[in-house]
């Protein structure tokens, strides 16, 4: 009988057990959950007037109530951020300004919650956008200063600028300059205009380097027009007459695979021509693949008269294989 006592105290201490642990876990669910108001209330026990609701997600909302809705100035803490500025339903809405935890503040106009409209952003780092935004995102005219003197003012596109409407510094592995055009990953994509210490460089880019029709006139006067590869001018074979060849052509590329260098000066002193001849020469030597084509870097590069062209043989030897084929 004893035995059987104690087995169903046994029993009885479990079940009460069991019942503490359940009752312990409904507890802290409804603690995790619950929102905490304090503040005035109307006759239906609804927040009106001022008051502060906690919510359990760790938003904290704080203003003018009405009939439960808070609506008109107040305060909205998030968890990575203040808003301080126009509410209506819950979301920011009207003008405002939100700092962030790390620094960064927003003021501006905002539309359900999001900025949408002009407003200015002053980064931590001491950039600062000021213009346009639309779903809380950096889109139309704008002008971002950034902490290195740069500064990006014209058109933007889903947080990207697009365009530039005044000169913007660049650098890029041909040089540094002044560019205003269209833009992608402040870079030169597009069309738009490059200026550098030597001359400038208009037409067509992508991703910063010279891509599509262009033209490039350098300061002394020369002027290089056509299709660009890579920043490269590639001479175009339809204004090219691999049929007449210039009686110098052969000897011009000679001078050249023995020294090794070749502008359009050197042509022109050696043989006592004008340019426009020099030109014709350097287009079949080109054709012929005897040297490169004009490189940007080259363009940019260059002090002297006449640009260098990469040279392509080596030896006079490899030169008489490819003359004998034309």
């Amino acid at each position: 009988m004893e035995n059987k006592a104690y087995n169903e105290y046994l029993i009885q201490l479990d079940r009460i057990s069991d019942l503490i642990k359940k009752t312990d876990t409904a507890s802290k669910k409804v603690t995790t959950h619950k929102d905490v108001y304090i503040g005035g209330r109307n006759s239906s026990g609804h927040p009106h007037g001022h008051g502060t609701l906690q919510k359990s997600v760790g938003t904290r909302f704080a203003g003018n109530w009405s009939n439960g809705i808070l609506s008109g100035n107040g305060t909205i803490e998030f968890i990575d951020g203040k808003y301080e500025g126009d509410i209506e339903d819950f979301k920011q809405q009207g003008k405002g300004y939100l700092t962030y935890n790390n620094g960064d503040v927003y003021e501006g106009e905002w539309s359900k919650g999001l900025k949408c409209g002009r407003g200015t952003l002053i980064y931590v780092n001491g950039d600062v956008y000021k213009g346009e935004w639309l779903d809380d995102i950096i889109h139309g005219k704008g002008k971002m200063t950034q902490n290195n003197g740069n500064i990006y003012d014209g058109v933007w596109k889903n947080g990207a600028c697009i365009k530039v409407n005044q000169e913007v510094k660049i650098q890029s592995n041909f040089g540094k300059g002044m560019y205003c055009g269209e833009m992608k990953n402040f870079m030169p994509h597009g069309n738009g205009k490059a200026v550098y210490n030597n001359g400038t460089y208009d037409g067509q880019w992508e991703n910063g380097i010279p891509q599509g029709r262009g033209e490039f006139r350098h300061n002394n006067g020369q002027f290089y027009e056509g299709n660009w590869r890579n920043g490269k001018l590639h001479v175009n074979p339809s204004v090219v007459n691999m049929n007449a060849r210039d009686p110098l052509m052969e000897e011009a590329s000679r001078l050249i695979v023995a020294q090794q260098k070749c502008t359009r000066s050197l042509l022109k002193i050696a043989f006592d021509i004008e340019s426009e001849r020099a030109v014709k020469i350097l287009n079949q030597l080109e054709m012929a693949g005897i040297i490169g084509p004009l490189e940007i870097v080259d363009l940019i590069g260059q002090n002297e008269s006449g640009q260098n062209r990469q040279v392509l043989v080596l030896d006079d030897y490899h030169l008489t294989q490819i003359l004998n084929h034309l």
